[in-house]
């Protein structure tokens, strides 16, 4: 099938349903093209202000930046499972809690600089300073954690208990103690740091001015020298300006939104492009109230989740797979698709819900009504009219409120204060699903928005979370899903993606999941231009 086709056929079914998403797109031009050399001219959505891994990134295009200049002692593989980055190896004491790494020999800073175990421990002690100014998740990430370095390739960290997902948590881009006289501050939240950043990453920075963002490979990164020997990140105003770059030839590659844009039947036209989707490390998900009618009731939740065509909700939202488990396909910890026929009706039937001669369902006189909130946004909208839809054709008055987002988790998340509501999570680099289910996450000070409350599912969650062996962690979670669903704790949805478009001749891209967007480059030392 001719490209122009597959793209075609990838983008075109879904070009109605809105707006789209901060995005990225690439251009290939100048210099000579080839396994080791080109330039690939990539336009982003956003300013381009903080590229610390230690700030607090509100742009997509920052985040590029971060993942390309800079670089951890892990990163996260496709699948997110750890591996080494400028780390070569480490061991782990029985106990699980004590790991020791080795640098790999000879490494540098992009500015020549040695890169030693003084670099790990001062990124660390940045976090943990009492006046960090970056993520607050960051910060209590590595709470308690106290930091050795043995000699200048080995570093030693020990932690309050065991963590299973401690090595994802070691993928934290290291920043350079040698620069920290130049400036003061914390997190490099600064303007010196940060327009002129100095990392360890695949690409290092020229220039960040003219709205333009330029790099160039740097031939001593750990995992070796990258093929594409510039990069240019072009800073688009918004995803119309994007979308011309695309159509009118003068990019050639671009990370969509979930949503489809405006514009995209044009890029559909071009023949020397290529799709791929890419799944978010995420999924949108409808919560059920369980400490509040109807939805206390299990043989009610079940048969409400029964009802939902997830393939149906999912064309309405625009790109993804349809759900199942809190367990995102692709990750390490995917569960295998179990397909159970149900039948709603009979279900609802059986829970004491009588469908009556007006088309609803009553039990003991009073109508199985449930209101669905969400946030104030066209593709929830739509999303949350389509699942009342749904609904009613099994009896059930559906109600949407939507509400600004601030205000639904605020107000009535968090305070309990409804009967269902459509929300996304973002499940980040590990799988661990104890901050959104454990009873203790409960009650307006966590996640648990549910209120979810099963002592079996917080043991299979807590055993999960210490255990440092990765076939065990899937066996807890597999137990732990059929706790979820069987329960029908929450309902989920669908798994966002995002399709990546790309020229036909750049070869080396590895497809995994988008644990952030800028995952993506994760292997760009291995693209390169044919």
């Amino acid at each position: 099938m001719r490209p122009a086709r597959v793209l075609r056929r990838l983008l075109l079914p879904t070009l109605l349903a809105g707006g789209l998403a901060v995005t990225g797109a690439v251009v290939l031009t100048g210099g000579r093209s080839g396994p080791s050399g080109g330039r690939l001219v990539e336009a982003v959505i956003g300013e381009v202000r903080r590229t610390s891994p230690l700030s607090t990134l509100t742009t997509e295009a920052e985040g590029d930046v971060v993942a390309l200049v800079f670089a951890g002692l892990m990163r996260p593989g496709p699948d997110g499972t750890p591996e080494a980055d400028l780390a070569e190896s480490w061991e782990v004491t029985p106990d699980g809690l004590t790991y020791t790494f080795h640098l790999r020999p000879g490494l540098t800073w992009h500015d020549g600089v040695a890169l030693t175990a003084s670099d790990v421990a001062f990124t660390i002690a940045q976090v943990q300073a009492g006046d960090f100014s970056g993520p607050p998740a960051m910060s209590a990430a590595w709470a308690g954690v106290r930091v050795f370095v043995a000699d200048p390739r080995t570093v030693l960290f020990h932690l309050v208990e065991p963590s299973a997902e401690f090595l994802s948590r070691a993928s934290i881009g290291l920043v350079p103690g040698h620069v920290a006289d130049q400036m003061a501050g914390r997190g490099f939240d600064i303007p010196a740091f940060e327009r002129k950043p100095v990392g360890a990453g695949p690409y290092r920075v020229r220039s960040i001015e003219d709205g333009r963002v330029r790099l160039e490979r740097f031939e001593r990164y750990a995992q070796g020298r990258p093929q594409i020997g510039r990069i240019e990140l072009r800073l688009a105003r918004d995803a119309s300006e994007q979308a011309r770059l695309l159509a009118d030839r003068k990019a050639d590659s671009a990370l969509l939104g979930e949503t489809p844009a405006e514009g995209e039947a044009r890029v559909a036209t071009r023949g020397n492009l290529r799709a791929t989707l890419l799944t978010r490390s995420a999924f949108t998900l409808l919560y059920f109230n369980l400490h509040l009618s109807p939805l206390d009731d299990e043989a009610t939740r079940r048969a409400l989740a029964a009802a939902l065509d997830r393939p149906a909700l999912v064309d309405t939202a625009g790109r993804g797979l349809p759900g199942a488990t809190p367990f995102v396909p692709g990750t390490w910890a995917e569960m295998p698709a179990t397909d159970v026929a149900a039948d709603p009706d009979a279900m609802l039937e059986g829970a004491g819900w009588q469908m009556e001669r007006d088309g609803l369902r009553r039990k003991d006189g009073r109508v199985l009504a449930v209101e669905i909130a969400t946030n104030d946004d066209p593709t929830r909208r739509a999303l949350a009219n389509a699942i009342a839809q749904q609904w009613a054709r099994h009896g059930v008055l559906a109600e949407v409120t939507a509400l600004p987002a601030g205000v639904l988790v605020q107000e009535r998340l968090r305070r309990g204060a409804y009967q269902a509501a459509l929300y996304g999570w973002d499940a980040g680099l590990d799988p661990d699903p104890y901050p959104g289910w454990h009873t203790t996450q409960a009650g307006g000070t966590g996640a648990n928005m549910a209120g979810f409350q099963d002592r079996e599912a917080d043991l299979l969650m807590e055993a999960a979370r210490t255990t440092l062996d990765t076939r065990e962690r899937r066996d807890l979670y597999a137990l732990f899903a059929a706790r979820f669903t069987g329960q029908a704790a929450s309902a989920v949805l669908y798994y966002p993606q995002r399709p990546y478009v790309l020229p036909e001749r750049l070869r080396g891209l590895v497809p995994g999941v988008l644990f952030t967007p800028g995952s993506r480059f994760r292997d760009v030392h291995l693209w390169r231009l044919e």
